[in-house]
């Protein structure tokens, strides 16, 4: 059974626009003029689309978290908010809109947004969403998603206080006299806010996020996506959507498992393990779903200053990397060895060097490995010594 696309078609191999696409089992059988389709598949089914419609190649999302992604289209955005004022403003327009939900969220506020009413900006701070917000938990998501700004309340669910000790590779944010100020940083935004709010959520919601994700995508062109940060949970919601449609996804996702850097190098190398024994359980999902590789979180980002960098930072700070190289060289080494991609999260300049050593040092102890395709993401600072400037 064929079927048979006419329009103008961007193959991105030439200038000119191609005429006709045939596909053929699911797959592209042809592409080129609308005489060469009709000649080579006569019996092809015409498929009808607006005559001035451009068809373009699927695109693929590199770099996402879907179930997050979900979940964030029905938190209000804060992206272009320019001043607290605006900030409060759009909170209260949500709960006011909806009162009775347990739970306040907003995505995506900026450092540089929380200018006061004087023109200062000012740093996150419970009191600020306490004046507003005394009685709910309120969740405000940074725009890169390694920060989140709560109340008291919320504080308080998640049962955590001045006592509270940090976790390796973040912090619960306190000012000088030690008291939280309601900003959380890098890992317990992974391994505590997030699984706390995801165990709030029923399989119905998880389902429904994916649902919106999913469609998020379709309508936008996008026919595949990589997604970075694999969880049990989320790996639960993808399985449940699979078996229920008919063993298919609407479109391809490829998936890095999250590999958490706390507990000793035994605990973390079986976490690679564990991404391993998925691979081989998932692979009757494929092509629709599948685990390719393992995520490590190697340090945090610029904006909230926690980026691994080799100088402090304008105000005199400085953040150490979340994974030192001599933890990242055996769980590095074990998922190149397992055949696994690896991609490290690396943002600043020094991050990206002990991310590339401990890739290097892999390649070295495991010999040829075919298919070896590892990825450093994001790269935002490096500098023209950098090992990553000197291989480009």
């Amino acid at each position: 059974m064929s079927s048979l696309l006419l329009g103008k078609v961007f193959t991105g191999s030439s200038a000119e626009f191609a005429e006709a696409v045939v596909i053929e089992h699911g797959l592209i059988a042809f592409v080129g003029t609308a005489s060469g389709a009709s000649s080579l598949f006569p019996l092809a089914t015409p498929i009808d689309i607006p005559r001035d419609a451009v068809v373009l190649p699927g695109f693929i999302d590199a770099h996402c978290h879907m179930c997050m992604l979900g979940s964030s289209l029905l938190k209000p955005d804060l992206v272009k908010c320019k001043t607290l004022s605006e900030i409060k403003s759009i909170l209260l327009a949500t709960r006011a809109a909806d009162a009775s939900s347990p739970r306040l969220f907003a995505r995506q506020w900026r450092f540089d947004s929380l200018v006061d009413e004087f023109g200062r900006t000012v740093r996150p701070n419970k009191s600020i969403l306490d004046s507003l917000f005394p009685d709910v938990p309120v969740y405000l998501d940074s725009f890169d998603l390694h920060s989140i700004w709560v109340n008291s309340e919320a504080l308080r669910e998640l049962g955590v206080s001045e006592d509270t000790q940090d976790p390796k590779g973040g912090s619960y944010e306190r000012d000088e006299a030690g008291e939280l100020t309601g900003l959380i940083l890098e890992t317990p935004v992974f391994e505590h806010i997030w699984p706390f709010l995801a165990n709030q959520l029923s399989d119905k919601d998880r389902d429904d996020g994916l649902q919106r994700a999913f469609d998020a995508y379709v309508s936008t062109g996008v026919t595949g996506a990589i997604d970075m940060a694999m969880t049990e949970e989320d790996l639960s919601t993808f399985e449940r959507y699979y078996t229920s449609h008919n063993n298919t996804l609407p479109i391809r996702v490829s998936a890095h498992w999250l590999i958490s850097p706390a507990g000793t190098e035994t605990d973390r190398v079986a976490r690679v393990a564990t991404a391993v024994s998925h691979r081989a359980r998932l692979a009757k999902f494929e092509p629709w779903f599948r685990i390719v590789g393992i995520k490590i979180i190697v340090d945090g980002v610029i904006d909230a200053c926690t980026a691994f960098m080799k100088e402090p930072y304008a105000n005199g700070e400085t953040a150490g990397p979340i994974w030192t190289l001599e933890e990242l060289i055996p769980v590095v080494t074990a998922a190149d060895r397992a055949g696994l991609q690896v991609a490290c999260h690396a943002i600043g300049d020094a991050a990206s060097e002990i991310a590339l050593e401990a890739l290097s040092r892999a390649s070295l102890t495991n010999g040829e490995q075919p298919g070896r395709r590892h990825r450093l993401e994001h790269l935002e600072s490096i500098t023209k010594e950098s090992p990553v400037c000197v291989l480009e």
